[in-house]
């Protein structure tokens, strides 16, 4: 558990960012200047990303009907299953890695997950039924193994017939060799791009039986996480590209030296609660949630719908684009000749990328912007790099040098989904009532942002918590909010009204302490002073 201590910190940062948020405008956040960070805020999360992915996200976004936070990772990962077929990236001083991602969306039930999934593997199931079609099917290689099987009984006949004449046993054996070698062969080629059964063997198939780079799209991940609670070392080792054996006990074991693996799931809210409620630092420790770009959006996401025609160009490109690096790859693979591309920054983006790197290193330490997420912090640049290799090789950019541009797009997209991660694992160390605090606190800034939506800008009826609050049902029900706002208490965020009903206190306000650090925070909110 944290101390006393930074439990108080995690809450008082909601005075800093408004909510448990990492979104600092400061001067060299993320590697990036004050002005460029202001700029991006301006522009939106659609505006920040390169132009036909950025229309890619906004199409899904309007025509699903998923926010745009919540889009992103899931396209990402999507472009990056076919971009690892094809390419490595290189940062400096580092050795080529795969460019696969692993994304993970979070939504409601119902909300579009397995649409938003869906959309985006079409590419590469296009692509595996074409490779079906082409090879030998079941029935066609059943009767060509008939015929073979007679050929050989006939030539084994044939020399038991001749065993008494050196001459043309030595001639048939020879024919019964090269009859050997002409036996007909089943196995499909790289017709497991996209794996959608959630096994461990599954895996295993897709990756080593017909080629060392695959996709698991699910839009259940509860159920990854079931199947793997006791090991993700596949997983893991999937997404760094080592080695990795398969031991069999019941025929031989292999291994493959190149493999990659991209994981694009959905998993419900409740169920993502859950999970971290039960094993939050656990799933941390493991290494598997730390190599994941999340996307979740909070209640006050607004859907746009309606502003304009929702076009196909964005999907048009991308579908176009991943079928001809899925199609590239499976020829590759059946020829036995997979010669991967190997991108690299050109020399203004590697100073960004070591500016970001070096910015990172001092975010995860004690008291930086990511320190309760260090594991995380840790990974970006190296999500960074792969992020910038996917967008440079998914809007088509000639060359094999990654643009300044096209990298400090990526960390603005990396950066996001930073943001929806600390959201969920930055208080995986707090008690119950801490964790349910924070978004309760989170609440009452945005309703201290916005005075006019409200009758009162800093205080609040306990039954108006129970019905609006953010932070799920569990976190309304009254008891675990009395205890979540005695947290804030204890804190000193928030004070208790003298008037009381059944025990409990009718309403809480934020002190006046908290307020004052807060416009300090923020000075360029303006609100009218309304109270002591």
């Amino acid at each position: 558990m944290y101390s006393n201590e930074k439990s108080r910190a995690v809450l008082w940062d909601v005075v800093r960012f408004g909510a448990l948020s990492i979104r600092s405008t400061e001067d060299g956040c993320w590697g990036l200047s004050k002005d460029y960070l202001e700029h991006a805020e301006r522009i939106g999360a659609t505006g920040n990303l390169p132009r036909m992915t950025g229309q890619l996200v906004e199409e899904l976004s309007l025509s699903l009907r998923v926010p745009v936070p919540v889009v992103i990772p899931a396209v990402l990962a999507g472009i990056s299953s076919g971009v690892h077929l094809q390419y490595v990236v290189q940062c400096p001083g580092h050795e080529p890695m795969t460019p696969a991602l692993h994304g993970l969306s979070i939504l409601k039930s119902a909300e579009g997950k397995s649409e938003l999934i869906d959309a985006l593997k079409q590419p590469y199931v296009k692509v595996m039924d074409a490779l079906r079609r082409d090879q030998s099917d079941a029935t066609r290689y059943e009767a060509k193994l008939a015929v073979w099987n007679e050929q050989v009984k006939a030539k084994k006949q044939e020399i038991r017939q001749n065993v008494k004449s050196p001459e043309k046993i030595t001639a048939l054996t020879d024919e019964l060799d090269i009859l050997f070698q002409s036996k007909p062969q089943s196995k499909q080629l790289a017709t497991n791009l996209v794996v959608m059964n959630v096994t461990k063997e599954a895996l295993q198939f897709g990756m080593f039986q017909e080629g060392p780079a695959t996709t698991l799209a699910h839009d259940e991940a509860s159920w990854f996480f079931k199947k793997f609670q006791n090991n993700f070392d596949p997983i893991t080792q999937g997404y760094d590209g080592k080695a990795f054996t398969v031991r069999r006990r019941s025929s031989q074991s292999y291994s493959v030296d190149w493999q990659s693996l991209c994981l694009n799931l959905g998993i419900q809210t409740g169920r993502m609660d859950r999970l971290i409620n039960t094993r939050g630092l656990e799933l941390v420790e493991s290494g598997q949630m730390p190599r994941m770009l999340i996307g979740m959006a909070d209640e006050s996401a607004q859907i746009r719908v309606g502003e304009k025609a929702i076009s196909s160009d964005g999907r048009s490109w991308y579908f176009d684009g991943m079928y001809r690096l899925a199609e590239a790859y499976a020829m590759e693979l059946k020829a036995s000749t997979i010669n991967r591309k190997t991108l690299m920054f050109d020399d203004q983006a590697q100073q960004q990328w070591i500016a970001t790197r070096d910015w990172l290193i001092i975010a995860a330490s004690e008291r930086g912007l990511l320190w309760r997420i260090p594991e995380f912090a840790l990974r970006c640049a190296q999500h960074i790099a792969r992020v910038a290799a996917n967008l440079h090789a998914h809007e088509r950019y000639t060359g094999n040098l990654i643009s300044l541009e096209t990298l400090r797009q990526a960390i603005l997209a990396v950066r996001d989904c930073a943001d929806s991660y600390h959201m969920l694992f930055g208080r995986v160390h707090l008690e119950e009532n801490q964790r349910d605090a924070i978004p309760i606190l989170s609440f009452m800034v945005h309703c201290y942002n916005k005075p006019t939506q409200y009758q009162s800008q800093f205080v609040f009826d306990v039954q108006f918590l129970c019905r609006r609050t953010w932070g799920g049902q569990q976190v309304r029900k009254l008891d675990r909010l009395m205890a979540a706002l005695t947290s804030l208490a204890d804190a000193g965020i928030l004070e208790w009204s003298s008037h009381m009903y059944n025990g409990h206190p009718v309403s809480v306000q934020l002190t006046r302490d908290f307020r004052t650090q807060f416009d300090a925070a923020h000075p360029k909110l303006f609100r009218p002073y309304w109270g002591p």
